[in-house]
């Protein structure tokens, strides 16, 4: 079961009643955050941070490649639009 396992798609599940794979279903938004890691990513978060200070979840979108919910995230939740603060 777990050699036919997807890496980094399906987990392996084991518990007193049984074992399973399953899939989480994170999309490309949700991976833009969570499926990232390592030093040199997290160094290139910190420096869009503070180039873009409450902004950097839009540019940090547009960099993992979803421009189009960058943009959605603007309109419905941008800093300068709605005086937003993130944490930054």
């Amino acid at each position: 079961m777990i050699s036919r396992a997807m890496p980094k798609r399906e987990y392996y599940q084991r518990t007193p009643n049984g074992r399973r794979l399953f899939n989480i279903g994170f999309g490309p938004v949700a991976l833009a955050f969570v499926g990232v890691s390592g030093p040199e990513v997290r160094a290139r978060i910190g420096e869009i941070r503070k180039m873009h200070g409450a902004e950097w979840v839009s540019e940090w979108l547009r960099v993992r490649g979803v421009a189009n919910w960058a943009d959605y995230f603007d309109t419905k939740y941008g800093a300068k639009k709605s005086g937003l603060k993130l944490v930054s």
